[in-house]
């Protein structure tokens, strides 16, 4: 079944990232998104969309790193250089998608995991 996760790892503090906030959405489905916060693993409860419900598509993983930092006490520049790091990407049929995210204050990657 096709599925589509993410991890996000703080390279800052060399930790899962946990209570991340992370938001998909659908430019061509305004109306539509998902949010889920990370768990102690840095990965959210389940993932973000399966099944059915995960067609081919562009979508658009937005992780909110800004307020990430600031809750977990790690300084950042006032005002913080990145607030939000956006993911665009297109879906095919039938494949899951692994997004792991590995981040600090002031920089981050991103890449298609397994």
């Amino acid at each position: 079944m096709a599925r589509l996760t993410v991890h996000v790892l703080d390279m800052a503090q060399g930790l899962s990232a946990r209570g991340m906030r992370v938001t998909l959405t659908r430019p061509d489905r305004p109306e539509w998104s998902v949010q889920m916060v990370t768990g102690d693993d840095g990965r959210t409860p389940g993932p973000l969309i399966e099944g059915d419900d995960f067609t081919p598509a562009r979508y658009c993983l937005a992780f909110d790193l800004a307020d990430y930092f600031s809750a977990a006490g790690v300084a950042q520049q006032d005002p913080p250089l990145l607030t939000q790091v956006r993911v665009e990407f297109q879906t095919r049929r039938d494949e899951s998608y692994h997004i792991p995210l590995v981040c600090t204050p002031f920089s981050y990657s991103v890449y298609r995991g397994s």
